[in-house]
Formats: C-alpha cells, sequence, structure tokens
C-alpha cells in the first residue's frame, strides 16, 4: 500500500526530494509544534552560550541523541496512509522533542529572567490549545472518515480497493 512494496523504508531518491522533507517538517509541527519551536529557537540560543562539557550541555546533548534516531525514522519510513495519515504512528517521538524543547527553554529562561515568565505563559498556552484540539478531535466523525479513506481499512496486501 505504501511507496515501497518490498519493505517499510522510502528509496533514497524519495528520502532526500524537496517534497519529503516538506512532508517532513509538516508532520513534525503537526505531532508537536511547540516542542520543535522551542527547540529550534532556544535551542539555537542554548548552543551558543553553553560551555562544551558543561552538564547543561551534556544534558542538551543526550537530549538531542534522543530525538536524532526519532528524526531518522520520521525521514525514512514508508508513510502507508500517507504522511498526514500516518501522525498518530510519529507522535510517539513527540515526548523526545518535547523535553529537549523544554529543557533548552529553561536554559533560555535563566539568561533572560525577566521575560522568562510571559515567553513560559505563552509557551504553556499554545500547547494546552494543542493537546486539549488533539484531545477533543481523536474520536470526530471517526466513522466518515474511515467511509472516505478506505485504504485506513485492514485488507490484504496487494488487494484492489473499490472507491466507496
Amino acid at each position: 500500500m505504501g511507496f515501497n512494496p518490498e519493505g517499510y523504508s522510502l528509496p533514497l531518491e524519495q528520502v532526500l526530494s524537496l517534497g519529503r522533507l516538506e512532508e517532513v517538517f509538516h508532520v513534525l509541527l503537526l505531532v508537536d509544534p511547540v516542542g520543535w519551536v522551542l527547540l529550534l529557537g532556544a535551542g539555537g540560543f542554548a548552543l551558543g552560550r553553553l560551555r562544551r562539557g558543561s552538564p547543561e550541555a551534556t544534558t542538551l546533548a543526550f537530549l538531542a541523541l534522543l530525538v536524532a534516531p526519532y528524526l531518522a525514522f520520521v525521514v525514512a519510513m514508508d508513510p502507508l496512509y500517507g504522511a498526514y495519515g500516518d501522525w498518530d504512528l510519529f507522535s510517539y517521538g513527540a515526548v523526545a522533542s518535547s523535553l529537549a524543547g523544554g529543557f533548552a527553554f529553561v536554559l533560555f529562561g535563566r539568561a533572560v529572567p525577566r521575560r522568562f515568565p510571559l515567553l513560559l505563559g505563552l509557551a504553556l498556552a499554545c500547547a494546552s490549545v494543542h493537546l486539549l484540539a488533539r484531545l477533543h478531535a481523536l474520536d470526530f466523525d471517526a466513522e466518515r472518515h474511515l467511509r472516505e479513506s478506505p485504504s485506513h481499512l485492514a485488507h490484504p496486501r496487494g488487494a484492489e480497493q473499490k472507491a466507496p
């Protein structure tokens, strides 16, 4: 059913395509927008200010090592139902990106203590809205979605699907 009938990973030329990188970017923003914004924004700030070998730098490097295999999985995995249909499969990595982004944000907050409460409130508000939207949407109109997307119904590999 996916792009590669021989396995579960995408062919190399597709992994390196611009279209695939755009899909990966959108999936990451769908799964954990606050974590990635914090990781890229505050993480870049933290990398520029941390001393090599410091406990904070070691912790951030460890968290980045947790994020790296997740990114490799998202980029190379053949999205069976499409990148946007498989977001729940990719969502488990949000733990690593959220932890790394949150830690980088705390390091950033230590450097700008006067602005940190406002930024923390904004980040928590965004994360709460995202969480509440996801919790509300899990079962929202699921039957109609299955009727309109027959690829989500279990069927043997190679079986022909008829249009609804």
